[in-house]
């Protein structure tokens, strides 16, 4: 009983920090189920704190720092990308690096699989999946492991295809327009879409060059293409003054040691 009264406790006293703003006259009319999806949200949040707080739940700690890239969005936010740039440049900065990865999307079924020790790609797309993959080439030197536990184009002016799949297409496609190119076709898959030679049929016919992410041109075999001109478009993270980043970062590692 005792256990079960300290739960709701800590809930109650959350649940000021989730309450909805006052209502206004100008609110949206999805307002509505979005506030309550937000309290479910938060609910559900406050309730994940409260177990680990309570020893429910206890936190596992490596033996080793870590640090975490994370968002409030599920896909299509730059995580892998943010992840491999913190990763090299902690690696040049002489810090041992290992980069973890649930390997959404593929077969894998060991504890841990070795992705790339560094050096060499021990794994494919279809066992570890796509994000893993760019994350070895993105972080060169850096050892890449998965576990179920835890770029500009010569596009402007040209019509184009965009064939990806991507947790935001749409993101995709503004980003490939804003190239100066202009979209006349699509081939949207689901996000870790596992690509076959039939994906690929017609699509000569549809537009004369075709743009993809640099994910989905490591599931596309050469052979598959035929006559199709697909061009990659590899994202890039820019940091703004990413000196006064990584000192602050590289600071807080060596805190203790």
């Amino acid at each position: 009983m005792r256990l079960g009264h300290a739960l709701l406790h800590a809930l109650l006293d959350a649940l000021p920090a989730l309450r909805a703003p006052e209502s206004r006259s100008f609110q949206l009319p999805a307002s509505g189920p979005l506030r309550a999806a937000a309290f479910f949200y938060g609910a559900g949040a406050a309730l994940h704190r409260a177990l680990h707080r309570l020893g429910i739940r206890p936190c596992r700690r490596l033996p080793c720092r870590v640090v975490s890239v994370g968002s409030l969005v599920v896909g299509g936010s730059a995580k892998t990308p943010t992840a491999a740039w913190i990763a090299a440049r902690l690696h040049e900065r002489g810090h041992k690096v290992a980069l973890a990865s649930r390997g959404y999307g593929g077969r894998a079924r060991e504890p841990v699989t070795v992705v790339s020790d560094g050096q060499r790609l021990l794994a494919d797309a279809a066992s570890v999946g796509d994000e893993p993959l760019v994350l070895a080439r993105r972080a060169p030197g850096v050892p890449v492991l998965v576990g179920r536990n835890r770029g500009r184009v010569g596009l402007r002016g040209r019509e184009v295809g965009v064939g990806a799949g991507l947790a935001n297409p749409e993101g995709f496609e503004r980003t490939v327009e804003a190239l100066g190119a202009r979209v006349v076709a699509r081939r949207l898959f689901a996000d870790h879409h596992a690509y076959a030679p039939e994906d690929l049929e017609g699509m000569e016919g549809q537009a004369r060059c075709w743009v993809t992410s640099e994910k989905d041109a490591l599931k596309i075999a050469p052979g598959w293409l035929g006559g199709v001109d697909l061009r990659v478009l590899v994202i890039e993270l820019e940091v703004e003054d990413s000196g006064w980043l990584m000192g602050w970062l590289d600071g807080r590692l060596r805190e203790g040691v």
